[in-house]
């Protein structure tokens, strides 16, 4: 994959000591309750772009693993809070959502799933900061192909997660 330095770059900056001021100054996640999701796959919702074409396939295979799927979509800030704080694992098609890393604990397990031939890294640092263990996969190109798209379009492109590389890197980074 060809990737432009320019291109990566999403205009997001955020240093450790901005990270700290928004973490201390936003809400804090309230402590866990019982039967709180630990593992969590958030959808996209309502959205015009980035959609898991193969989620009823992602749903079987995480499922089974103790995997909760849900979206952001209508959730409070306390709420989103909460959902994340007391996360020990975030899988997640690229996207706003896993700004909530934020209130990530350390350690949190994160795999950000991209489309095609997209790569973008604020999310990346917001769990470094977080001190997540952080983790991505690349979806499969799309059988139309976004050829001469532009680096904003390949942003909206949907994506297809291949399950058996899905799989094999939650198994490598001791989420299933």
């Amino acid at each position: 994959m060809n990737h432009n330095p320019q291109e990566m770059q999403s205009g997001f900056e955020m240093n450790f000591h901005t990270y700290q001021f928004l973490k201390n100054s936003l809400f804090q996640p309230q402590l866990p309750q019982p039967g709180d999701a630990k593992k969590l796959f958030i959808m996209r919702g309502k959205v015009n772009g980035r959609i898991e074409r193969n989620l009823p396939e992602i749903r079987v295979a995480l499922e089974p693993f103790g995997f909760h799927f849900l979206t952001t979509d209508g959730l409070t800030v306390q709420q989103e809070a909460d959902l994340f704080g007391n996360a020990e694992v975030v899988i997640a098609v690229h996207g706003a959502a896993l700004h909530n890393l934020l209130f990530s604990r350390p350690g949190t397990k994160v795999v950000e799933i991209f489309p095609y031939d997209y790569f973008e890294s604020s999310n990346y640092v917001i769990a470094n900061h977080s001190t997540c263990e952080y983790f991505y996969l690349i979806g499969e190109p799309l059988p139309q192909g976004p050829v001469g798209t532009s680096f904003v379009d390949r942003n909206r492109t949907d994506v297809i997660v291949n399950l058996e590389k899905l799989l094999r890197l939650c198994r490598q980074a001791g989420i299933i």
